[in-house]
């Protein structure tokens, strides 16, 4: 193992620490206003798309979780339109955490891809 690698996996894992940080400060923010009901809907959405991938990589653990996710989420299907919103009915602060949130979750794909991408080439 090369030196080079060693620096890389350091700035990845500060990555993932400050991106960690962040959405648990954003997700605290937003849990101190009010009591939110369950979004059963992107329950479900998470738990298809948890138990997809867990089918492409072969992980027991991903296969549970979304199985139990996309269950619960299909049990409470008539509580889907609940929390749903569009982005129209968001006030302009709702709107602007949202666009963040969407950006940042962008942001770390890209990043994600890149490093995937640089790990199966063997650049260090």
């Amino acid at each position: 193992m090369g030196e080079g690698t060693g620096i890389f996996w350091t700035f990845s894992s500060l990555a993932v620490l400050v991106a960690v940080l962040v959405f648990l400060a954003i997700f605290v923010f937003l849990r101190g206003k009010e009591k939110n009901k369950p979004d059963y809907y992107a329950l479900f959405t998470a738990g298809a798309v948890w138990l997809l991938f867990g089918f492409i990589v072969n992980n027991q653990s991903l296969l549970l979780l979304g199985g139990v996710f996309t269950v619960i989420g299909l049990w409470n299907k008539d509580k889907w339109k609940e929390n749903r919103k569009s982005i129209k009915d968001l006030n302009k602060e709702e709107r602007k955490i949202k666009i963040l949130i969407a950006g940042f979750l962008t942001l770390f794909i890209l990043l994600g891809f890149f490093v995937f991408i640089s790990v199966g080439k063997g650049i260090k």
